[in-house]
């Protein structure tokens, strides 16, 4: 593995006097990528209160991840947590765009660092200097996109530039850890699709859970069409001597379901009994869904979630996914938010925002008149 020295060092030159054109994704959850453990950011609350923070340190590049582009290319990571890959004709398209990074994200996912999908809105244009700073046009419609560009230009909110007061972040060569883990992980099922993957647990964290089920479903057929081939099709008993249509039959999907393919594997002792039993609960509430319109628990989401990780388990028993399983599910925005206490204090003493505007109802409007919505009858 690289030093961190040598990871800051590997970061492609521009090769252009004036600079390359390239494709943004801002990811989330926010966090700053720090190049090695030297890196830092620090900015008080009254520096981040009167814009007085360091913004051309969320240009800069922190590293970059071989993604298997032809040299000179690769996939840029941004200080600011986006990533940069070269705009050529492969990426465009944006849907191009798109599904390549959701395969870089879902790497980092199997390997253990958590990010959502993006998706059409949290991709922007920029150009990337020979420097290592990169400028963003400012085109991207989602709230990443906004929320980044505004905390570079120095135009964010209070509500939106306070995340720049001790915020989440990584070594970049956690990222490298993690990409090539997930990257050989990955491999080993050559019909997966990481673009619903990253699909399915961004909409698990986020409580969607007809969207986790759906996607991570699909995802699970694609990792048991893998095992099947691999276990069963050319793996496995063989026959001493060719029967004829053999082949054409096993690999018939009319007649080899995935719950007939499930249980044949569970048989065979490649998929365990706690594994089959978490699948056959998913695959009925996913039935339930696609053709009764039934909405899907949180049990049957989590079901799918677990059950497809220890059928990717299964390709290499020294490996386990149970520590990403608990990642995902720690990233729960709504049980972060309530779990969290003191909402407004900034840990400094004070508040990061000032009091807020009175309304009718609170006891600082006073006197004052408003908008009636009741009359005195009611």
């Amino acid at each position: 593995m690289k030093s961190d020295g040598e990871l800051l060092q590997s970061i492609p030159k521009v090769n252009m006097q004036k600079g390359a054109s390239a494709i943004v994704a801002y990811t989330s959850p926010f966090r700053l990528i720090f190049r090695d453990a030297k890196d830092s950011w620090a900015p008080s609350l009254e520096q981040i209160n009167q814009n007085g923070y360091d913004s051309i340190k969320l240009h800069r590049l922190s590293t970059s991840i071989d993604i298997g582009l032809p040299q000179p290319f690769c996939c840029h990571v941004t200080f600011d947590g986006a990533l940069l890959l070269p705009r050529v004709k492969q990426f465009w398209p944006i849907e191009k765009a798109v599904a390549a990074f959701n395969r870089v994200l879902g790497e980092f996912m199997l390997g253990g660092v958590y990010f959502e999908s993006i998706g059409p809105t949290d991709i922007d244009q920029a150009i990337l200097y020979p420097t290592g700073y990169y400028r963003p046009l400012g085109q991207a419609k989602g709230l990443p996109g906004q929320l980044r560009y505004g905390l570079q230009a120095k135009m964010a909110s209070p509500l939106h530039s306070i995340l720049l007061y001790q915020p989440e972040h990584l070594l970049a060569k956690d990222l490298h850890v993690a990409r090539k883990r997930g990257a050989a992980l990955s491999s080993k099922f050559e019909t997966l699709s990481l673009e619903f993957l990253v699909q399915g647990i961004s909409a698990f964290a986020t409580h969607d859970w007809a969207g986790a089920l759906s996607h991570l479903w699909i995802s699970l057929e694609q990792v048991v069409s893998c095992l099947w081939k691999d276990q069963v099709i050319v793996g496995g008993v063989q026959p001493k001597f060719p029967i004829r249509n053999r082949k054409e039959f096993l690999q018939d999907h009319r007649t080899w379901v995935t719950s007939a393919r499930l249980e044949v594997l569970f048989q065979r002792g490649i998929l365990s009994e706690i594994a089959y039993r978490k699948l056959n609960n998913a695959r009925k509430a996913r039935n339930e869904l696609a053709h009764l319109g039934r909405a899907p628990s949180r049990e049957s989401a989590s079901a799918a979630l677990e059950g497809l990780f220890e059928v990717i388990e299964s390709s290499d028993k020294s490996t386990s996914l149970a520590e990403i399983i608990n990642t995902i599910k720690s990233r729960d925005p709504l049980e972060r938010y309530y779990s969290m206490s003191g909402m407004g204090e900034s840990g400094e003493g004070g508040l990061w925002l000032g009091p807020l505007p009175p309304i009718p109802g609170e006891p600082e409007w006073g006197v004052k008149e408003y908008e009636r919505v009741y009359d005195k009858k009611n």
